[in-house]
């Protein structure tokens, strides 16, 4: 069992995390917000390069014979990353829809995971685990939109996403500083 000063501790250690993580997503979410053409363009782009350059990597450790037991594997590897890469360069549509599903998957994960987390820690000082409760069912509920309706045109999934992305940064800068200021009620910090 937790003890509270253990809560006290590990929370001591982790109140700027959320409030990091929460300035990376509103600046990703305004990012999408202004420029969602570019946005969906440079994700798809840069995944297609980054997948066939693994590639590449991959096929070059089997012919130089690196991986020596395991060149089957690499070869595979090697022929499916440069063939994805290849597929979002050419086809970046059917990229966007494959796109939607990781993000629903992402989403729903990870609200379930925070919202197992923040029950886990309910202890602590403040408020800040009902805005992480908060900030998961938010992800929860976008995960299953973007489950029901994948059919959404390309720029109401990027406005989506960049606007869960800047009101759940909120969420998180608020529960960071939020989970500080209770640790300094508690002569914690």
């Amino acid at each position: 069992m937790t003890t509270y000063d253990e809560v006290i501790e590990f929370n001591k250690n982790v109140w700027w995390i959320l409030v990091v993580r929460g300035v990376l997503g509103i600046i990703f979410g305004v990012i999408a917000l202004v420029w969602p053409d570019i946005t969906v363009w440079a994700i798809v782009v840069v995944f297609g390069l980054y997948a066939i350059i693994d590639g590449i990597v991959a096929l070059v450790h089997v012919l130089r014979g690196d991986r020596a037991g395991e060149w089957g594997w690499s070869l595979l590897l090697g022929i499916v990353a440069v063939g994805a890469g290849v597929v979002c360069l050419v086809w970046p549509d059917i990229t966007v829809l494959a796109m939607v599903y990781v993000v629903a998957f992402y989403a729903l994960l990870f609200g379930i995971i925070g919202l197992a987390a923040a029950i886990a820690t309910r202890k602590s000082p403040g408020p800040a685990w009902f805005l992480q409760v908060a900030a998961s069912i938010l992800a929860i509920i976008f995960g299953i939109v973007l489950l029901v309706h994948p059919d959404f045109s390309v720029k109401i999934f990027v406005y989506l996403l960049g606007a869960w992305a800047v009101f759940f940064g909120i969420l998180l800068i608020a529960a960071g500083f939020q989970l500080r200021s209770a640790l300094e009620d508690a002569g914690a910090v």
